[in-house]
Order: structure tokens, then sequence, then C-alpha cells
């Protein structure tokens, strides 16, 4: 299925590799009434390829600075328990000396 929608998907990008949209005949030139009429000036320098570096290159961007926020995440959740149990070691300290006055 996978296959069959990226092969698909890549006849669309032949097609037109600014649209890419998924058209009812991939096999034709277009049957858009918009692209009959479409003077887009096609830049010589941009490929498709450089497009999906960029794309990519910033995705891994992406994937680096999420990675870098889970791990400040998982220390100030770290940190948090610390705390807590720093917390409930005073407040059973506290009790013991409170318990051991009243005897």
């Amino acid at each position: 299925m996978f296959r069959g929608l990226i092969a698909r998907q890549a006849r669309s990008i032949l097609i037109d590799p600014y649209a890419n949209a998924f058209m009812q005949d991939p096999a034709a030139p277009t049957n858009l009434p918009w692209a009959l009429k479409d003077e887009t000036v096609m830049k010589p320098g941009v490929k498709l390829k450089d497009e999906i570096n960029n794309l990519n290159s910033y995705i891994e961007s992406r994937k680096s600075e999420s990675s870098k926020l889970e791990s400040a995440l998982a220390k100030k959740h770290n940190d948090y328990n610390d705390l807590r149990k720093q917390r409930d070691e005073l407040q059973e300290e506290r009790k013991y000396k409170r318990t051991w006055r009243n005897r």
C-alpha cells in the first residue's frame, strides 16, 4: 500500500513538482483548470532534491531541539522528585520530633 502511495506521489511530483497535488489521472499532463494558464517560472537552480534536503534538515533540527527539550524536562522532573523526597524526609523528621516532645 505504501509503495503504491509513494509511486503515485512520485508521478504527481514529476507532473507538477510545485503543486504536487493528487490528480485524478496521474498520466495526464494536467487536468487542473488553473494549471492550464499557469505561467510560473521554474527556477533553474531549484531542484526537488534540494527542496527535500532542505525539508529534511529542518525536520532533523526540530528533532534535535525536541530531544534537548525532552532531556531538560526529564532533568526538571528528576529535580522535582528530589525536592519532594527532601520535603517528605523533613516532614517525617518534624513528625518524629513532635511525638518525641509530647512524651
